[in-house]
């Protein structure tokens, strides 16, 4: 059967603990922000902003952590997200650590369509 860890106690987790699928070399997660009444988008697709700063730095740190980012097609057409780490101090970390500044972005598009 199947364990699940919110996204909080995942990162709650010691690092020398390690935490729930790391011994796999790979870990997945999603993130996505909705309104009050359980909306993630308006009715015409039109990016809005549901999240406040303290979310955006979360958001910013889960990226930093990370080795990619991956969207949709709709996404990409709908937002224009530039999927980067924002923080200069935590670009800075990922190259002491050997990394690029920014995680890989990965577009699933199965029509050629990213622009």
């Amino acid at each position: 059967m199947a364990e699940y860890v919110t996204l909080d106690d995942y990162l709650k987790k010691a690092p020398e603990e390690g935490a729930e699928g790391a011994q796999d070399g790979i870990v997945v997660f999603i993130n996505a922000a909705m309104s009050a009444d359980g909306k993630i988008s308006t009715i015409a697709r039109k990016q809005t902003r549901i999240s406040g700063r303290k979310d955006f730095d979360r958001v910013d740190a889960l990226r930093a952590d990370s080795d990619a980012i991956m969207v949709g097609i709709g996404t990409i057409l709908a937002d224009d997200p530039s999927l980067t780490v924002k923080s200069k101090k935590r670009r800075e970390n990922r190259k002491k650590e050997g990394k690029d500044e920014n995680p890989w972005r990965i577009v699933v598009d199965g029509k050629a369509r990213t622009p």
